[in-house]
Order: structure tokens, then sequence, then C-alpha cells
């Protein structure tokens, strides 16, 4: 699913206008009758609703929205807020309104009284067109919203929040429960700054042609449900356990043995045929009996050459001495081959850059935004830099990178970007990065390409994780939950 800026979300609605045909007060109207439909399975006609509009078209669908609800047997109080700019769609369905709500229904903002516990809000002051932070009044609006309703229900997009960019921290915007959009989800859902003050959003179908999307190219995506399930290629009967690749796994040190175990029972979970555990010997019984499907042989070996189909490294390595000699080892017989960088291997690599220009072609880093920080020798103010700098590291060092967070994003070489869909707070746990490296691991030794390997692994282990969550909760959810849930 492509992820649009606002600009580009205008014209694909210009572009369905002139393609369909439609008028633009029709498209208004299909796409408020979606936002009901979506409103109704979380809201039942007990509770009143005060309806915020402004004089755009983002109020003028708050205005359609009203109309339809009030036929449908909700309770509806109109607030207007005075506003120089009205549009044609906006007086249209002010008309509309006015034509069958009690006029004691629509009145001016200064009118308003002080909401009951269970009224809700929908907020629809601003859409996506606006571009500057608001002014002191509509800031005072937006914070008599958040602070006196539980339940905000925004209209596309919360009012005052950027689409595309980054609101300044001293910016006003409303922070609704529930923001049902249109089309296409926005890029400030996926960021941390303000993704975290939007408790969940839906995107409606609102009937745009594929042809309205023609010629726009986008960087950015959202990697859905279906799209994900369709990377994955189902097992053929007559098959043995060489069909499914040989993977290398080089993890664990003193004290971090647990990661070994964690990571390769993750890549036994996810479909690999064989698997090779590299670690010191004192780690040989731990591992063993941890992960007895898996094959062990002592860190002092790496230098010998064994027919793996992918490389993963980096799971509780610790400090290895003669990191670098031993990379360069492993790149003499292994060159061709795709690798997964992962946690400490990550850090020594960004000690030792002259490595990166030596490893093969679209391999695959995850690190966490710490980690990308040492990775790129740049630091980065807020999520949408840490994304920027990790698709310029990409684009450098021809790789991929999976940056862990709250929708990971998965970076390719071409500068596209891939939000994965699902996961849950309580995966941020120790080790669940080694585990989704096994996971990405099995893939690559399964002879995925790297960019799906990357984007199916992100999305095997937030199922799993959300799994996992649902028989325990949240709080009580350790890395071997989400293994046992793959």
């Amino acid at each position: 699913m492509n992820i649009y800026s606002a600009q580009q979300q205008h014209e694909i609605d210009q572009n369905c206008i002139s393609i369909e045909p439609i008028s633009s007060i029709d498209l208004m109207e299909r796409a408020s009758h979606a936002f009901c439909k979506v409103f109704k399975e979380s809201f039942t006609a007990e509770n009143k609703l005060d309806v915020f509009c402004g004089g755009g078209n983002n109020a003028g669908d708050a205005l359609a929205i009203a109309r339809i609800l009030f036929q449908q047997g909700y309770d509806i109080q109109v607030y207007l807020i005075q506003s120089e700019f009205k549009t044609d769609e906006f007086e249209t369905n002010l008309e509309r309104l006015r034509a069958i709500l009690p006029s004691s229904k629509i009145c001016n903002w200064s009118q308003i009284e002080h909401p009951k516990t269970n009224d809700i809000a929908i907020d629809g002051i601003f859409g996506t067109g606006l571009n500057r932070p608001l002014s002191l009044k509509y800031g005072e609006i937006c914070q008599f919203i958040n602070s006196n309703y539980t339940d905000i229900v925004a209209i596309d997009i919360p009012s005052g929040m950027y689409a595309d960019k980054l609101n300044d921290p001293s910016d006003a915007f409303v922070k609704p429960s529930l923001c049902i959009s249109f089309h296409a989800p926005k890029l400030c859902f996926f960021l941390d700054e303000s993704g975290q003050w939007i408790k969940e959003w839906k995107v409606v179908d609102i009937g745009i042609l594929k042809e309205a999307e023609k010629d726009l190219a986008t960087s950015y995506h959202l990697s859905s449900f279906s799209e994900c399930e369709s990377l994955i290629t189902p097992r053929a009967q007559f098959t043995h356990k060489g069909t499914f690749g040989y993977g290398m796994l080089w993890a664990g040190s003193i004290g971090m043995f647990g990661a070994a175990i964690l990571s390769s029972r993750a890549a036994m979970r996810s479909g690999i045929g064989k698997l090779t555990v590299f670690s010191p010997e004192a780690g040989h019984d731990i591992v063993q009996i941890g992960t007895p499907e898996a094959m062990f042989l002592s860190s002092k070996n790496l230098h010998e050459y064994r027919p793996f189909s992918a490389i993963g490294i980096g799971p509780g390595l610790g400090s290895v001495a003669n990191f670098k000699g031993l990379v360069l080892s492993l790149l003499e017989h292994y060159s061709e081959l795709p690798w997964i960088i992962d946690a400490d291997a990550i850090n020594m690599f960004s000690q030792n850059r002259e490595l990166l220009t030596k490893l093969p072609q679209s391999c695959i880093f995850t690190p966490h935004p710490k980690e990308l920080e040492r990775l790129t020798g740049l630091k980065a103010n807020n999520r949408l830099q840490q994304i920027e700098n990790a698709r310029d590291f990409c684009k450098k060092h021809n790789c991929i990178l999976l940056l862990k967070g709250a929708y990971s994003a998965i970076c390719n070489n071409e500068g596209e970007v891939f939000f994965n869909p699902n996961g849950n707070p309580g995966m941020a746990t120790a080790g669940s990065g080694d585990v989704l490296t096994g996971i990405v691991l099995a893939f690559l030794s399964q002879g995925y390409n790297t960019q799906n390997a990357a984007i199916l692994g992100a999305y095997l282990h937030g199922k799993a994780g959300d799994k996992a969550a649902k028989s325990r909760n949240e709080r009580a959810l350790i890395a071997s939950d989400i293994i046992e849930n793959l």
C-alpha cells in the first residue's frame, strides 16, 4: 500500500474527479459514507457526538458525516469555528445539514457547552492541506478537545498535524483515540513523534480508481498483511532438508549464549533446512541443549569452508578479538551469499568501516536507532531523520536496512521505505532482536531475495509477537514467546 504526500493525495482526488468522472461534492459524499460505516463499528448512537468544523473541505466532510449520522439516529451537535476561508463543498454541506438538523444543533464555537463524560468529539477542523502551525485560537480549541473528551475521532488526519513532515514540539494538534483516514495512510502515522498521539488509525476505501494514481511515484509504502502473506512460498511435497537451505549463524559469547539459542531456535522455527551455530567452545553444551536441531562448531573453525546458503552475524557476539580478520576470512568463501548483520556485529562494523565496502551487495543490517547512529556516523533528532539517514546509507552501500521500532522501516538501495504493519510494545524486550535475526536468516537461506526476506521477517516477527501478547499480555511477553508463536 502506497503512502502519498498531501500534495500527491490532492492530485489523486483531482485525477479521480476527472477520470471517473465525479463531482467533488459527490466524492466527498462517498468518502463521508465510508467514514460513517467504520465509525459505526466502534460507536453506537447512545452517545452524543460533538462535531467540530473549520471552513475547508475537511469541515465539508465533517458536515456530511454529521448529516449521515443524524439520519441514522445519532444525537449530533455541530460547532462551527469562524473562518474567513470557506470552500464551496463546505457551503453546500452546511446547507444540506441545516435542511434536516434543528437550528439549535448548529452553533458557533463560542457557544460550546462543557461535554458530558461519554460525549464523543469528531474533529473536522483542518485536513491534510495544513502547512503551518495553528494560530492561538485554533490551538486553544485543540487543547479544549484533548482535555475534555475521552473519545476523539479525527477525519482523515488530526487537525494541526502535518501529513508528511514533523510538527515542532510546541505545535498544537488534536490527539485522537481514532483517526479514520481516506484512501491511504499518512506518513505521520508511522513516525514516533506524531504517531504516538494517535491511539488507533484505520484507512477507508473511498472508491479511488487505480488510474488516478498513475505516474505518482512515492518512496513510502505500508506492507499490508495480504502483501506480506503473498510473499510466502508454499513448501512443495517432494522436498528434503537441503531444499530449504543451510544457514550459518555466528552468535553468542560468555554470558550471552542465550542470544545464540534464541536466534537459532527462531531460524529453525522459520523453515530453514539446516543450521550451524558458530560460537565460543564454552557455549557448546548450552547451545546444543537449547537448540538440539542445530549443529555447533567452535568459532575457531570459522575459516573452514562449508556449503552455506546465507550468513547471519551478531546476536550476543560481544566484542570479538580480530573481528576484521575473521570477517575477511568469511568473505573469502562467502562473498556471493546474502548476509544479515545485527547487534554487536553492527557495532564492530561501525568500528571497522572499511569492511562495509567489502560486504556482498544487498546484505541486510538490522539496527535499532542507536546502532544506526554508530553505523552511519550521523546523529538524528527524530524518526524522520533516522529514516533519511538509513535511506542514504542503503544507497551508498547498496544494502537493505531494517530500522527497528514501532512500524519498523525496511529501506532498500533505491531509497524506498516499507513500514511493517504489526507488532506491539511488549516486543521491546531482551532477545526480541535475536529472534528477528534468526527469522530473516531462515528466509535468506531458503532463497528469498534480501528485500523480501527483510519484509517477511519483520512481518512474521510482529505477527508472532501479537499472538504472544494475546495469549499472555504485553508486559509479560518475552522473546521465547515470540518463537513459540511463529
